[in-house]
């Protein structure tokens, strides 16, 4: 119950993310500079939705949860949502994830794990496959912990 709670909650949180991200774009609301507006709603989202799982599932549905998000889960929800609802974008910029994550152009998950590793800030990019190792450790840790903590 904890990781589908955990799970839901990245759905959820990518969902937000790519309806709010192209939302903010359109209006002018994700400005780039050291203090993206967009980015504060987003990070109150992740709070909320990681008090919603507490409160239904307890810490460990939560820190899943942020776990999930950290190592770039959240990122491969909004990718999904991108390729297959085709709103925003459509027909300009198609492939979101071929183009961008398999392309080796992802320079944005410097707050990621690898990202903070690597020390390359907003100019390091991460390779699709570091990417998806970084994801794949974050689901192995979070499923072991679930039966270490159980």
């Amino acid at each position: 119950m904890e990781i589908i709670l955990a799970a839901g909650g990245i759905i959820l949180f990518g969902l937000f993310d790519y309806f709010g991200f192209h939302i903010s774009i359109k209006k002018g609301w994700a400005d780039f500079g050291m203090l993206n507006r967009y980015r504060v709603a987003q990070f109150f989202v992740q709070v909320f939705i990681s008090l919603c799982i507490y409160f239904i599932s307890g810490w460990f549905a939560a820190i899943a949860f942020n776990i999930l998000w950290w190592t770039w889960w959240a990122d491969l929800v909004f990718y999904f949502f991108y390729d297959t609802l085709r709103i925003y974008g459509y027909p300009r910029k198609p492939g979101g994830f071929k183009e961008q994550v398999v392309g080796n152009k992802v320079t944005w998950a410097f707050w990621t794990p690898l990202g903070l590793l690597k020390f390359g800030g907003k100019h390091k990019v991460l390779t699709f496959r570091e990417l998806i190792m970084q994801s794949i450790v974050g689901l192995i840790l979070v499923i072991i912990f679930y039966f270490v903590l159980r």
